[in-house]
């Protein structure tokens, strides 16, 4: 692989779902700044 892959975060909303809205802005601003692909970041929440 070559070129610029930014690794961006899930984003989700107050009820813990994919905010998706917020997901296609972050795309469309990486793809219009020229980006070769995007890896996604994910990681776990704990609760006590």
């Amino acid at each position: 692989m070559e070129g610029l892959f930014p690794i961006i975060s899930m984003p989700f909303d107050k009820k813990g779902n994919i905010d998706l809205e917020d997901l296609e802005a972050e795309v469309e601003y990486g793809i219009s700044k020229g980006i070769d692909g995007i890896g996604v970041a994910f990681g776990r929440k704990l609760i006590n």
